[in-house]
């Protein structure tokens, strides 16, 4: 008997997602086969802590300000994404398409900005 292959919509996923990540990665667990279309969608400010996005479409997804230390987007389609101030501590790129040095060197430098504007206005409290 032929296995088949769970399908969600877009707005599932984020429904999901918008739960938690560990009912997201539930789903993914359950379901490795599933194709993760998010392309375009708005997951700013939303804690995304160890999600993963691995393979995902990602495409112009915005995740700024985003928690998505953890993550995984091992061989995910991240081009165009905004991870402006995105927390990214641990989270695995590898293999991610669309990500260019220049976009990790830009996420760098504005992380490196935030912290000395934190670390400045803690000085000066």
């Amino acid at each position: 008997m032929e296995e088949k292959m769970e399908t969600r919509t877009k707005e599932d996923l984020i429904r999901l997602l918008r739960l938690s990540a560990k009912s997201f990665n539930k789903f993914r667990r359950e379901y490795p086969e599933a194709e993760i279309n998010l392309e375009g969608t708005d997951l700013k400010t939303k804690d995304l802590n160890g999600a993963n996005f691995q393979g995902a479409n990602l495409r112009n997804t915005d995740l700024r300000w985003t928690k998505i230390e953890g993550a995984d987007f091992r061989g995910a389609d991240i081009t165009g994404a905004n991870l402006f101030e995105a927390q990214l501590i641990g989270a695995n790129f590898a293999g991610a398409k669309g990500m260019k040095r220049s976009d990790f060197d830009r996420w760098v430098e504005e992380t490196r900005q935030t912290i000395k504007l934190v670390n400045d206005q803690s000085v000066a409290a």
